[in-house]
């Protein structure tokens, strides 16, 4: 059996598998040794992001996932982890 990741610890939710035996769901795992990222724009919510909207295009959420656009709200969490990005009604900017 091989490791499919190697994070260097044995904690899950974190990219890599207890085991080292898969890449979580969401996660990318590029350089072995080294700790797993949030893929961003996958519209999962994982580690550091605190918005996804399942777009690198900046609607509503910036390209690295970390910030929410000025004139938007993320914060509407779906039952799969998933934010969708939507204007703010009557802040007085038309996005």
């Amino acid at each position: 059996m091989s490791e499919a990741c190697d994070d260097s610890n044995v904690n899950s939710n974190d990219g890599c598998s207890d085991d080292c035996l898969a890449i979580e769901t969401g996660w990318e795992c590029l350089i072995e040794g080294s700790l797993c990222v949030p893929i961003c724009g996958d519209g999962l919510l994982k580690g550091y992001e605190t918005c996804d909207d399942h777009s690198k295009n900046s609607i509503g959420c910036n390209d690295t996932c970390d910030d929410v656009m000025i004139g938007f709200d993320c914060s509407a969490s779906h039952p799969n982890l998933t934010t969708l990005c939507v204007p703010i009604c009557g802040d007085l900017k038309k996005v």
